[in-house]
């Protein structure tokens, strides 16, 4: 199926809100509940009445390309240039606003983690039913509290980015014209392509930045050794100056800048993004930047938002900086991840040495998502965290992307959390077998890399193959703790 090219929409009074329509149905706005993984693509238009138009401001509507980053017309700005703009660290607070509060009931032996969530982000909602719904944070939390989890973990305290903060990845246009919807009155909700708006949206999206930065930032003080931030929007498919893909503002790069500008600790962020749909405004964001290792496992093929090939490997000093994983289709599970993370992601892992390890912790490639088509089970998502926790010294950080199955994701969260706080991974099940098309997608992605890599030529993969192979047939891969 043909996908619908993007449409800009520039806002009256400066800023450029650009969104797109989709390819499969994927991430598009959905009014009834969505039951199978295919589902029709239609360009939204956008339909306003004139009192509304005149507080919005006059809306055109242009035709652009998707790949691989900004709208015709809009105000292109790279990270580059936004340097250029001297955001002084000076006009940020610097230390938190509140303290970390300690656990309410810590068991003996957890590792001190930090859990960031507030139920104002659930504000931000579409009446008709949109899959990016308050429950995708609401349910994940309320499964914390009913297996005691969230007792056994440190509170963070939920705050809105500032100014400054949004400035670090994203031009003051694009923050004008996310905030410019605060002004609508009269109407629950709009939308546009595929995000919405209703009255809380601009607000919501800042404090899911912050919320997003204040985890990071304490993990890389030492306030906790592990976090998770429950936020929403999300946020890895915003561009600097478009908002697209359900997000605004691009939470995890937001996080990855303030700590590579203000904390002495940190000079190497690894962004390891398992979201089922490529994070096309990290990938961008850091392209040419070798202070940010940025890996991504997502789905391929035309699969929204259609970026994401093998042979994007970055550019400038950060060749060999962007890893992308494209599987071919539908149906790959945990056997399949497994195999990626020890020939792929570890190993690479290895090399780039991260100070801190930040996830765009998706949910959306779990076993009977609506959108993604995947067979990632949410024991998995476990098995995938305790592999992060090898590096960086455990420094860790899960940022919420997407997940639109709430039990299912609520499972996973549940299992991450255990693996964070030191628990041993669930058993994934033994009978669940590799894909044949997962060898070949490993090598093509090394071949590539092998041009930076020397740890990514033919025969080191191959060894780590037959070794991941040897494992695998003997039930090692898929062992953990009995549930």
């Amino acid at each position: 199926m043909e996908g619908t090219k993007p449409k800009a929409t520039n806002l009256e009074g400066g800023g450029t809100l650009s969104v797109s329509s989709v390819e499969n149905g994927v991430d598009a706005p959905v009014r009834e509940t969505v039951e199978t993984t295919e589902i029709s693509s239609q360009s939204q238009d956008i339909d306003v009445n004139a009192e509304l138009a005149d507080k919005l401001g006059s809306l055109a509507l242009s035709e652009g390309g998707l790949t691989p980053s900004h709208p015709p017309n809009a105000e292109v700005v790279t990270l580059q240039e936004k340097d250029i703009l001297a955001v002084s660290s000076k006009t940020l607070d610097e230390d938190a606003k509140e303290m970390v509060s300690p656990p309410a009931a810590p068991s003996w032996g957890d590792s001190r983690v930090g859990v960031v969530y507030d139920s104002a982000m659930e504000l931000h909602e579409d009446p008709a039913g949109h899959v990016e719904c308050p429950g995708r944070i609401k349910r994940p939390f309320q499964r914390l509290e009913e297996t005691g989890l969230l007792e056994r973990c440190c509170t963070i305290p939920s705050r809105p980015a500032e100014t400054a903060e949004l400035l670090l990845a994203h031009p003051q246009s694009h923050i004008d014209a996310v905030e410019a919807e605060r002004d609508v009155e009269g109407v629950s909700y709009i939308e546009f392509g595929d995000i919405y708006f209703n009255e809380s949206t601009a607000s919501c999206a800042r404090l899911s930045a912050g919320c997003c930065i204040s985890s990071a930032q304490a993990v890389s003080k030492g306030d906790v050794q592990r976090a998770l931030a429950l936020i929403r929007p999300p946020g890895h498919h915003a561009e600097c100056n478009r908002a697209m893909g359900f997000c605004f503002y691009n939470n995890v790069a937001l996080a990855a800048l303030r700590l590579l500008q203000t904390s002495s600790s940190v000079s190497r962020v690894l962004i390891l993004d398992w979201d089922v749909h490529h994070g096309n405004g990290l990938q961008n964001m850091f392209y040419e930047d070798a202070r940010v290792m940025y890996i991504s496992l997502h789905r391929g093929r035309g699969f929204y938002p259609q970026t994401g090939n093998v042979s994007e490997i970055g550019g400038g000093e950060g060749v060999g900086y962007n890893v992308n994983v494209p599987f071919p289709k539908g149906g790959f599970g945990d056997a399949d991840y497994m195999a990626v993370f020890s020939t792929l992601v570890e190993p690479l892992c290895e090399i780039f040495d991260p100070d801190i390890v930040l996830v765009s912790a998706g949910f959306d490639a779990i076993d009977g998502d609506p959108l993604g088509g995947m067979r990632v089970s949410p024991e998995c998502y476990g098995h995938l965290t305790q592999k992060m926790l090898k590096f960086a010294g455990g420094r860790v950080v899960l940022a919420l992307e997407g997940g639109y199955n709430l039990e299912m994701m609520a499972d996973a969260v549940q299992n991450c959390v255990r693996v964070l706080l030191g628990e041993a991974p669930a058993k994934l099940d033994p009978t669940k077998k590799l894909k044949p098309e997962t060898e070949g997608l490993i090598f093509r992605v090394a071949r590539q890399l092998a041009k930076k890599w020397p740890q990514m030529e033919s025969d080191a993969v191959e060894q780590r193959w037959e070794s991941f192979m040897e494992d695998f047939e003997g039930g090692l891969v898929m062992g953990g703790r009995d549930l």
